[in-house]
């Protein structure tokens, strides 16, 4: 006789604003790169270097990398994580089949 089981199945995205500091002289650049990066949007910038990013990613590890990054683009003063927001479409399946029954 089986016990009941439950498997869950982890699935969402991950979202943070980045709050940018860049050389005012490189901020177009920076933006460029920024830009480029995978699920990143810049949101506004300033003439004084002040750039607001948001970022999308699968994992909260994901989304530290990428804030890394775009702290090692050249010009970038500093870039620091300032919120982040888990939305989970957690999939849970209670005492799922057998799979030697399923012949």
């Amino acid at each position: 006789m089986r016990g009941e089981r439950t498997i869950v199945i982890e699935e969402g995205i991950h979202i943070g604003g980045v709050l940018v500091h860049a050389r005012p002289e490189l901020i177009e650049r920076v933006q460029e790169h920024i830009q480029a990066l995978d699920g990143a949007e810049v949101l506004t910038a300033t003439l004084s270097g002040k750039i607001v990013v948001t970022l999308e990613a699968e994992s909260s590890d994901d989304l530290l990398e990428a804030v890394e990054a775009i702290g090692g683009v050249y010009g970038v003063v500093s870039a620091a994580l300032v919120y982040e927001y888990h939305e989970s479409s957690d999939i849970q399946l209670d005492d799922p089949p057998d799979p030697s029954q399923l012949h």
